[in-house]
């Protein structure tokens, strides 16, 4: 059956979401009708939107070098339909409101290409975070409460790990041990961080329990499942497939699964050919902090 080629991605609450198809650019939208266009790249950068307003991360060009360039933070009030910029000739991803709806957590891509976490206040940037080792980066971060984030950390060989962070001491807790898998597009609701990641050669949606750290399989998508958000009870997430993506919702219960199914390096490849490209041993790299220092 033919179908019209068109991709909707990032279900929000108020019925929000992002579309675009083979003749447009990206729209935000309401229950399927056109709110206003917007100049944004939602496969470099998350998105949000609490407390009636709509907060996302923009291209910008440089007045006058075309091989520099901006990402600056947005925010749309769904009120009144007025654009407010928040932050100019900077580097921001993946903006996410607190609790409290006072603060905002960004990814910063600073100057010296350098990753750090930015909590920003009023437009003004009140508080950065980096780990104490100075060697890994914080990639991605949501709040956990007001003055706790869980963290999305990389390190210098490029393994990826959840941490639990909290703001005033700088003290993290490691949550999950570090791996090759894709972790991305955290979400965190009532105890539990939803994540897609990469199983069986498909990106599917997960959630970790926070208090019995139980890891749990939510969605069984062919090719992937991206953006999980919960909306009244209810998972909403989009999935990819060859006509695009749409936006599904289901009910919110997730197969329990054994940690280490998830977890242990290589256990996100499939068994088809693009991902079945040898069966040698992975070996292991030690000592790697000594590169990172030598390029110093």
């Amino acid at each position: 059956k033919n179908q019209r080629y068109y991709r909707e991605i990032y279900p929000m609450d108020y019925g929000l979401s992002l579309y675009r198809d083979l003749n447009g650019i990206w729209e935000l939208r309401r229950k399927g009708k056109k709110i206003r266009e917007l100049n944004i790249a939602p496969s470099q950068s998350r998105v949000d939107v609490a407390h009636k307003k709509f907060l996302f991360s923009s291209p910008q060009p440089h007045y006058r070098y075309g091989y520099k360039s901006y990402q600056d933070l947005f925010e749309l009030d769904l009120k009144s339909n007025n654009l407010k910029r928040l932050t100019h000739n900077k580097r921001y991803y993946h903006p996410q409101y607190s609790p409290s709806g006072i603060y905002i957590l960004a990814t910063s891509f600073n100057d010296k290409d350098e990753f750090e976490l930015h909590i920003i206040k009023n437009k003004k940037v009140i508080f950065k975070i980096k780990p104490k080792d100075e060697v890994s980066v914080y990639s991605e971060g949501v709040w956990f409460a007001n003055d706790q984030l869980i963290l999305l950390k990389i390190s210098p060989d490029g393994k990826k790990s959840l941490v639990h962070y909290y703001i005033g001491s700088g003290d993290e807790v490691e949550l999950t041990a570090p791996t090759r898998n894709n972790i991305y597009s955290l979400l965190y609701r009532d105890e539990k961080l939803y994540f897609e990641a990469d199983y069986r050669g498909a990106v599917n949606i997960f959630s970790l329990s926070l208090d019995s750290f139980n890891l749990s399989k939510c969605t069984d998508e062919p090719i992937a499942a991206m953006q999980p958000r919960i909306i009244k009870d209810k998972l909403y997430y989009s999935y990819e497939s060859a006509h695009g993506n749409r936006i599904k919702r289901k009910d919110l219960s997730c197969t329990e699964m054994a940690y280490n199914d998830l977890f242990k390096d290589y256990a996100h490849l499939g068994t088809g050919p693009s991902d079945n490209y040898t069966e040698t041993d992975p070996i292991e790299l030690n000592n790697f902090e000594r590169f990172y220092t030598a390029t110093q």
